[in-house]
């Protein structure tokens, strides 16, 4: 719930963290889906060693702020919607996961862009990528007004400030969405 310079990238990786925080909560314990991201997550961790032991402060900062964001989305959500983002996940699977993702990043982008072109909200274009925006989050939450009131909640309160989805464009999209 990527760049347009939305989330630090990963270290050594150039790719970017997920800005929805969906593939660290969406893995079941013992799934296909809990696997891969356990591997994800030794492989920052062997990737934040490599960078220490190289000394590169940069690189370092940017996974520990990965690591930092990544749990504080967590923290985020109830155990309850823990549970239904790790089924939803399920459903969909992993490909679907990083889709989302990936279009979550992309309209983000897209929002920001118009926001600082100045257009207005109400602009046909602005509406077109808040109504998509919409749909993504319907997608990801299933529906569940709890998870999206959750996000809302967490958006209004600078959480997605890290991957650039600050109190500013989470605004101008409250305003484009009305």
């Amino acid at each position: 719930m990527q760049a347009p310079t939305l989330a630090p990238p990963t270290p050594g990786t150039g790719h970017r963290c997920p800005p929805l925080g969906i593939s660290s909560v969406t893995a079941g314990t013992g799934s296909a889906a809990y696997r891969a991201s356990r591997r994800q997550l030794v492989e920052r961790l062997d990737g934040l060693l490599r960078l220490l032991r190289r000394g590169d402060t940069t690189d370092t900062e940017a996974l520990l702020k990965t690591i930092e964001v990544t749990t504080m989305w967590e923290n985020k959500f109830t155990e309850e919607q823990k549970v239904e983002i790790r089924k939803r996940g399920a459903q969909l699977g992993q490909e679907k996961v990083r889709a989302i993702e990936q279009e979550w990043v992309k309209n983000i982008a897209n929002m920001r862009a118009e926001m600082e072109k100045g257009t207005d909200p109400k602009d046909e274009r602005v509406q077109a990528i808040a109504r998509r925006i919409r749909e993504v989050v319907k997608i990801f939450s299933d529906g569940n007004a709890g998870i999206e009131g959750t996000l809302r909640d967490a958006y209004r309160g600078g959480a997605g400030a890290s991957f650039g989805l600050d109190a500013e464009l989470t605004a101008y999209w409250e305003k484009a969405a009305r």
